[in-house]
């Protein structure tokens, strides 16, 4: 029971990090919705208001009755778009929250970046990628249906870009900084474990609790827009659910075949420690001849301190590597953006043109509310160099 108990808790750990974080986020306030953002009731647009969020919920409107879909669906593909300013540029940024590889999401980044390009409103488009992971996902010598496997929302927004010549910006962080900052966390981690009476533990928990307050502020700051609980639970995003669990690992195992079963590996010997510490425990108990039932207990506090220790270094990995330090690097990407959107002709409407970004959901209200301050700091600027194509 204790071994089933440690096994359950690893297991608890891994799924609680990809999950509850983005949650507790989303959780507080629930968005409001504009008039802009309503059609006849039916079904989420974005959480803006403006001419420009307007004529987006027209296109899209149109685009549903063309389609013999409907508003309401139309409605529903695109929850999750918020609409805001970038404070330094004033330059509208659609931000497209994704589940990555799921159909709903697709649809959502395909209808929303056409619609602006349709209306010449599009500037650029910014995606969670760089330069080496965006090779991997469509090499020139690709199997067609390899192609529609790994065909995500981002190449859906990247082909409309591409088709009115607008730009298309790989925006994150450089996959071998990100395997280089997660190493040196890793090994900072381990270094603070040991050590709790210099402070490694308080280094842990601090940087725990700052990263998450940046990647899920709890309150908008000048009544910056949000996702909210609302976008998360769309329920056509989660009847989709079980495809993006699927396409997901499967798109990673052809674009990284290596990485993808060290991953897959470490998950296995992870979820077996806690397991293997109760038998060696209870065996160890039982050899010295004491009492069985007490050896049980001592083994599977073993292995919950084991989990404890696991969800901690995980969070922190996760909370800082993962998201806070890749947030600021798509936040400044997509200022660049702007900036380039406003030394370029305008749009129709003599405005400088609107630049879509696709993230993951969980870097949205982060990225959102970076944008949202005159000035976004990256430790190292050089990061950004490569990050346009």
């Amino acid at each position: 029971q204790h071994q089933n108990m440690a096994r359950s808790s690893s297991f608890a750990a891994l799924l609680l990090l990809a999950w509850a974080p983005t949650a507790a986020g989303f959780a507080p306030g629930v968005a409001k919705l504009s008039s802009a953002s309503v059609a006849a009731g039916q079904g989420l647009l974005c959480r803006t208001g403006g001419s420009r969020s307007q004529t987006l919920s027209h296109g899209l409107r149109n685009k549903g009755r063309i389609a013999g879909q409907g508003t309401a669906r139309w409605g529903q593909a695109v929850a999750g778009v918020v609409e805001l300013k970038d404070k330094a540029t004033g330059v509208s940024v659609f931000v497209v929250g994704a589940m990555h590889y799921n159909p709903v999401s697709v649809r959502r980044a395909r209808a929303v970046t056409s619609t602006l390009a349709e209306n010449g409103l599009l500037s650029a488009v910014v995606v969670e990628s760089c330069p080496t992971r965006w090779e991997r996902s469509r090499p020139a010598d690709q199997a067609e249906w390899i192609t529609k496997l790994m065909s995500s929302e981002m190449h859906a927004a990247s082909d409309e870009a591409d088709a009115v010549g607008a730009a298309v910006v790989l925006g994150d962080q450089k996959i071998e900084d990100l395997t280089v900052r997660a190493k040196s966390l890793l090994q900072e981690t381990g270094r603070d474990l040991v050590s709790p009476l210099s402070g490694g533990w308080q280094r842990m928990g601090a940087d725990v609790a700052t990263a998450f307050t940046k990647c899920f502020p709890k309150d908008a700051k000048d009544g910056a827009k949000q996702l909210g609980a609302s976008d998360i639970f769309d329920l056509p995003l989660l009847a989709a659910m079980p495809i993006s669990f699927a396409r997901y690992p499967l798109a990673w195992l052809v674009r990284a075949p290596k990485g993808a079963a060290t991953f897959a590996l470490l998950i296995i010997a992870v979820s077996a420690v806690p397991e293997l510490a109760a038998s060696v425990g209870i065996a160890a108990g039982e050899a010295a001849g004491g009492d069985e039932l007490i050896a049980q207990i001592v083994a599977g506090a073993g292995g919950l301190a084991f989990s404890v220790v696991e969800t901690v270094v995980l969070a922190r990995l996760m909370l800082v590597a993962l998201l806070s330090d890749r947030n600021e690097i798509l936040a400044a990407s997509i200022r660049g953006a702007c900036e380039r959107a406003m030394k370029a002709p305008a749009g129709p409407d003599g405005v400088a043109k609107s630049v879509v970004a696709v993230l993951g959901m969980a870097h949205v209200n982060g990225v959102a509310s970076l944008l949202n301050e005159a000035v976004i700091s990256v430790e190292d600027s050089s990061k950004l160099a490569k990050a346009s194509k």
